[in-house]
């Protein structure tokens, strides 16, 4: 068995790419973040190194499972029916196929209740995680040709075992934030000036 899958962000939970894997949802989105974080010219990774640099994340969500030998026509059906998608090959030209509305599927996306809240009060780059009541801080430089994401270190751990990159206080997640983006200002990557909060930069 296969997956058809589309990918969202998280600024407006809108599908903009379909595929297909025979692995894990997880697993094909790792590689497309890599795919995206490379440098890849193709209109999907453009379109995802944008988002991130907005400061939204890249999430993936199931449309349909299938036979393997059904893969490809699944998703050729798909990318036909939804509209606005980034996809750079196997869009048909078939008039006779209706396209479908693709509010059904935002609104299961926002039923998956995402645990967190990207750009929180309006600060870029800052993630509320609802569960732990506690922040993350990610730092996102260069261009949408090229560009590189860091996950700012933080102190306070809200799990046994969970990864130490948390703030339970916004001011102090802000204060991470600005230091990490001295660090980075003189790389080479960094063009342009650091998006200021509560930026609209939602249409990209």
């Amino acid at each position: 068995m296969g997956i058809i899958y589309a990918l969202y962000s998280t600024d407006d939970d809108n599908p903009r790419y379909v595929g297909q894997t025979t692995g894990t949802l997880g697993s094909r989105l790792s590689e497309h973040r890599i795919s995206a974080e490379s440098g890849s010219g193709r209109s999907v990774y453009r379109w995802m190194r944008a988002k991130w640099l907005a400061g939204f994340e890249i999430d993936i969500v199931e449309l349909n499972c299938t036979d393997n030998a059904n893969l490809d026509a699944s998703e050729t059906r798909w990318i036909t029916w939804l509209p606005g998608l980034v996809n750079d090959r196997k869009r048909l030209s078939q008039p006779e196929i209706k396209r479908r509305p693709n509010g059904c599927i935002v609104d299961r996306i926002r039923r998956l209740n995402r645990r967190y809240i990207d750009n929180y009060q309006g600060y870029h780059g800052i993630r509320y995680w609802k569960d732990a009541d506690a922040h993350t801080v990610t730092v996102c430089y260069g261009s949408i040709d090229r560009c590189w994401r860091r996950y700012v270190r933080g102190d306070e751990l809200p799990w046994v075992n969970s990864w130490q990159y948390w703030f339970s206080d916004l001011a102090r997640a802000i204060d991470a934030r600005e230091l990490a983006r001295a660090e980075y200002s003189d790389h080479p990557l960094v063009s342009m000036p650091w998006p200021s909060d509560q930026e609209d930069l939602r249409a990209v």
